[in-house]
């Protein structure tokens, strides 16, 4: 049953990704185009959250290289989409990337003062 639960969360969160990607050759309507993005941006990242929580993914993301490299390519991704990308679209970019450069970054202070 567990791993039936975990191939249908990574069917949702494929499925999220993709249609976030694709919903622009698929739907006409600017407005529809929005809300279609946004809901399967929302899918993806349920289910990528969920999936996350589970152990053998769990296990994997704690581990300090994968830290240590999400934190790096997060941060310095962020100031090179900041410098490269003009308008809110940059900015708005490198804010996400950032968030999520401290958050591994975050991971590393805390578990360097429990173990």
């Amino acid at each position: 049953m567990k791993t039936l639960v975990s191939w249908l969360l990574g069917f949702a969160f494929v499925f999220g990704l993709l249609g976030t990607l694709s919903v622009g050759r698929l739907i006409p309507d600017p407005t529809q185009q929005t809300m279609a993005s946004v809901t399967m941006v929302l899918v993806s990242l349920v289910a990528g959250s969920l999936l996350a929580r589970r152990e053998p993914i769990k296990s994997f993301l704690t581990s300090r290289p994968v830290l240590w490299f999400l934190f790096l390519f997060n941060v310095t991704s962020g100031v090179l989409v900041y410098l490269l990308v003009g308008g809110v679209q940059g900015l708005m970019t490198a804010i996400g990337l950032g968030v999520v450069g401290l958050g591994a970054g975050s991971g590393l202070v805390l578990r360097r003062r429990t173990a």
